[in-house]
């Protein structure tokens, strides 16, 4: 049985106050991390991945210059 590791309640608090550019640096800090193991590696960048996007959605959400169709077209509804 494969156990399956699940990212930090404390640890997601800390990404979330993070900016976009400081969480980017974040993910390639993990990426070159050689002592974390695989699982724990794929967790914390797909929470990460996953945070990157939810901060780009909401920049582009208030950037005056996209416009509506713009956004649907980029994000979907």
């Amino acid at each position: 049985m494969e156990t399956k590791y699940i990212v930090k309640e404390s640890f997601k608090r800390k990404l979330r106050d993070l900016n976009s550019a400081t969480l980017q640096q974040v993910f390639f800090h993990i990426i070159e991390k050689k002592e974390l193991p695989r699982e724990q590696k794929a967790a914390l960048l797909n929470y990460i991945e996953g945070r990157l996007k939810r901060l780009q959605k909401k920049e582009d959400y208030n950037n005056p210059n996209m416009t509506d169709s713009e956004y649907v077209a980029k994000w979907g509804k």
